[in-house]
């Protein structure tokens, strides 16, 4: 079955998602449901999920729009990637086949890439996508006008007889956690196991909340990774971040109040990668706990000036900037974030504030009447902005 049950993620520093997005022609939105919100990601995440095995060009559509309303979706950027990826038949057999003109395509690179901002944004997505892929070359291999037991069928065939790191990989996006682990250990007791098993039963540790056991993991895998990386004679097709398994095992050790230990290994994400925006953000949350202040505002400002694309970073640094009150210094940290991400509410909202608390009432008007226009219809904070611009003679 050679790659095709192995989830490939090529890093890629020249293209960003960012990027990609803004290099392709705006979608049509997806027409939605009669009395769905056309202002709520959720709804065009729940759209894609829908479609994605039927109509997958419209499913990449509604996940690129899930991700404009919500930058910080990672399910959206990951669900547009996976979409995108079975719309185009030319390519799909190749790249599931692990075909390394296909894989290491600028078309794959650049697809590969929301798959990686994806987990920037969350590292332990789960990623339930992998089984659709999965099915989806199955019937792609074995023809049309077969229906979806049959292919279950064909595919639990198949996984009878596949290695159990295989089998691992299916379950694991089947939702089957304990099982996917079970799977997982039976492939690593052989020498010749792949690095990535270990990155892939960290991941999955992490889903079932065994943090302690998910750092060994990646620990293990970073260990392998670079001892690969010595070894001049060995070729690389499959290029994984250890700067993202750095920031991966840092987000578990704070999980555990390990602050010591996971600001050693941000120190180490950083290493590996100086553009690894993530790391800057997550080093800030972690002086905000110390009530750092001065550090954690340093670091959102590394980290929204080696991301000046994104609009998610320029507003997670503007936003920041207001919940310290250092609002005036926000405004024009909050415009840059809504020029790059216009579509997204939070950003007028917390442009509203800033406005609001430098005495810009007209500004502020302005802004949270965008934001009003921009929310999802149960955003939690529409009711206090409704009441703050009836405040200030802008009605409801």
């Amino acid at each position: 079955m050679l790659r095709v049950f192995a989830a490939v993620l090529v890093l890629v520093s020249a293209v960003s998602p960012v990027d990609a997005q803004r290099g392709a022609r705006e979608p049509r939105r997806p027409r939605l449901t009669a009395g769905a919100d056309t202002n709520d990601a959720n709804a065009y995440l729940q759209f894609g999920q829908r479609t994605i095995e039927t109509n997958a060009g419209a499913a990449a559509d509604a996940f690129y729009w899930a991700s404009r309303l919500d930058p910080s979706s990672a399910d959206a950027y990951y669900g547009r990637r996976t979409a995108t990826l079975m719309r185009r038949a030319s390519t799909f057999k190749g790249y599931m086949e692990g075909v390394r003109r296909t894989v290491f395509s600028d078309e794959m690179r650049a697809n590969d890439s929301l798959y990686f901002h994806a987990l920037q944004l969350d590292p332990f997505l789960h990623a339930r996508f992998e089984r659709i892929l999965i099915q989806q070359y199955f019937r792609t291999a074995i023809g049309d006008g077969i229906n979806a037991g049959q292919i279950d069928f064909y595919v639990e065939r198949q996984l009878q007889a596949a290695p159990p790191g295989v089998q691992a990989g299916y379950e694991a996006a089947s939702g089957r956690f304990v099982l996917a682990l079970d799977l997982y250990t039976t492939a690593l007791r052989s020498e010749r196991a792949p690095t990535r098993y270990y990155v892939e039963r960290a991941r999955v540790n992490a889903l079932q909340g065994l943090a302690a056991e998910a750092i060994v993991d990646y620990q293990t895998a970073l260990q392998k990774m670079r001892a690969q990386d010595a070894r001049t004679d060995t070729v690389v097709i499959f290029y994984s971040s250890k700067a993202l398994h750095e920031y991966s095992i840092a987000l578990l050790h704070a999980r555990r109040n390990a602050i010591d230990s996971a600001r050693a290994a941000l120190g180490r994400a950083l290493e590996e990668d100086l553009a690894f925006y993530p790391a800057h953000v997550e080093l800030a949350q972690l002086a905000l706990r110390a009530r750092d202040t001065t550090t954690a505002m340093s670091e959102m400002s590394i980290a929204a000036e080696l991301a000046p694309a994104s609009g998610h970073a320029q507003f997670q640094y503007g936003d920041f900037l207001v919940s310290v009150g250092r609002f005036a210094d926000a405004i024009p940290v909050l415009r840059k974030a809504i020029e790059l991400e216009p579509y997204y509410a939070n950003a007028y909202r917390s442009l509203g504030t800033a406005l609001d608390r430098t005495g810009d009432a007209a500004g502020a008007r302005e802004a949270y009447g965008k934001f009003l226009a921009a929310a999802a219809r149960n955003h939690p904070q529409r009711a206090a902005v409704q009441s703050r611009l009836g405040a200030l003679g802008g009605g409801n």
